[in-house]
């Protein structure tokens, strides 16, 4: 789902060496084999000409050998009926209990490529821990599509281009029992367009400019392996901004100026609540 700054997770915890302690319970509730917790929000919006979309997701894993959160964003841009997947990011910070090693991995994407990746294990057997300070944004030129319009008696050939960028950011400190992370992703995307006609008699061009869609999902939470469990929290907010602008095409044809409105929105802000729990769960 992505300015299209899209934060997506953020975790904190209290068992690595060094980091001020939680409050934790002292019990937990029916035992089960492993926390397993995904919090999720999708939309899509648009009309035929100009579109976007957003998949959020935070997910949150605990079992006796070990601990992860992961997180994931995906944008997707609209140009006349040409839907494309412009961003994509996963993000995981993983603590193993048993092997005493830390992983994290992130992948960013732009129209299916895998423009960054990295990934890194690293021994956590003095209980140290490792870290991790990343941040990365790409300036991007998305994809294209062409559609005719009538302008008065003209017509015209619009070409959209969808361009923007994609961005993200990942501080961990992950040991032995507990997970610490902030992964942000973004994503933006927004429309213009030129015009041309065919007729030698006549001219045409486009207006505007067009914000299809900007996002951003903070996550909060922490991930603690305890003696009497798994404790963890969550709390994660969805700040959208889409559909905004316009684009204006007109045409010149013997000495007449014609005009027709291919996009006018007055822009949509919302505020949504992905996620706001807090629990501890007995492990078998």
């Amino acid at each position: 789902m992505t300015k299209l700054t899209l934060s997506v997770l953020a975790l904190t915890t209290i068992a690595l060496p060094g980091l001020a302690a939680a409050d934790v319970p002292d019990s937990c509730g029916t035992a089960v084999a492993e926390l397993n917790k995904t919090w999720s929000k999708s939309d899509k919006f648009g009309d035929e000409n100009f579109g976007a979309a957003y998949d959020a997701s935070a997910t949150l894993q605990g079992k006796r050998d070990g601990l992860s959160v992961a997180g994931n964003l995906n944008a997707d841009a609209m140009l006349f009926g040409n839907t494309q997947n412009v961003v994509k990011v996963i993000g995981k910070a993983e603590a193993a209990v048993v092997a005493k090693s830390a992983s994290e991995s992130l992948d960013v994407f732009v129209m299916g490529k895998n423009i960054f990746r990295h990934s890194r294990s690293s021994g956590t057997g003095t209980g140290s821990g490792v870290t991790l300070n990343l941040n990365k944004n790409w300036d991007v030129t998305f994809f294209n599509a062409e559609k005719r319009f009538w302008v008065g008696p003209v017509p015209v050939k619009v070409k959209a281009a969808a361009a923007g960028s994609a961005g993200v950011s990942l501080n961990s400190n992950i040991g032995i029992f507990a997970v610490n992370a902030t992964l942000v992703p973004s994503a933006k995307a927004y429309a213009t367009a030129t015009a041309s006609v065919d007729a030698w008699v006549a001219e045409a061009g486009v207006d505007g400019k067009l914000t299809l869609v900007e996002a951003s999902v903070p996550t909060a939470g922490e991930l603690n392996l305890t003696t009497v469990g798994v404790y963890y929290k969550a709390d994660s907010d969805l700040a959208l901004n889409y559909l905004s602008g316009r684009l204006n095409v007109f045409a010149k044809a013997l000495g007449k100026r014609y005009e027709k409105k291919i996009a006018d929105w007055s822009g949509s802000t919302k505020n949504i609540a992905l996620a706001h729990e807090a629990g501890c769960v007995k492990l078998f």
